[in-house]
C-alpha cells in the first residue's frame, strides 16, 4: 500500500525518516542525512530545471532586430531613452528602480556586473 509523501512537510519528512528506520534497523542520523540530501538534490534539480532551461529554447534575434538594437544601444542618448521609454511602459513612482534593475540585468554576463 502506498500513501502520498510531501517533502515539504516536516511532520511528513519525519514520519518518513522514522519508519525507514523502524523497517530497515538503519540509524536515525544517517537516514536523516540522507533523505536532506535527496531532498536537497531534488531542489537543485527542479532550480536548473526552471531556472535554466536548455539553449535551444534560447531566443534568437532576427538580423533586422539585432541591428536595431544595437543601434539604440550605441546612442549617444542612451541612458534618458532607457529612462524614457521605461516610464513610457508605466512604472508608476518606481522607474528610477527599474532602471537599476534593468542595469543589474543587462550587466549579468559581464566581467564587472553593476
Amino acid at each position: 500500500m502506498r500513501t502520498t509523501l510531501d517533502l515539504y512537510t516536516d511532520s511528513q519528512t519525519d514520519k518518513l525518516i522514522r519508519t525507514i528506520c523502524d523497517k530497515y534497523g538503519v540509524t536515525l542520523l544517517d537516514v536523516s542525512k540522507s533523505t536532506h540530501e535527496f531532498i536537497r538534490q531534488l531542489e537543485m534539480y527542479k532550480f536548473e530545471r526552471l531556472y535554466y532551461p536548455k539553449a535551444e529554447n534560447e531566443f534568437e534575434m532576427s538580423e533586422e532586430e539585432e541591428s536595431e538594437a544595437v543601434k539604440y544601444l550605441k546612442h549617444t542618448n542612451l541612458i534618458n531613452n532607457l529612462q524614457a521609454d521605461i516610464q513610457q511602459i508605466g512604472i508608476g513612482g518606481e522607474a528610477e528602480n527599474a532602471f537599476i534593475l534593468f542595469l543589474v540585468i543587462a550587466s549579468h554576463a559581464s566581467d564587472n556586473p553593476f
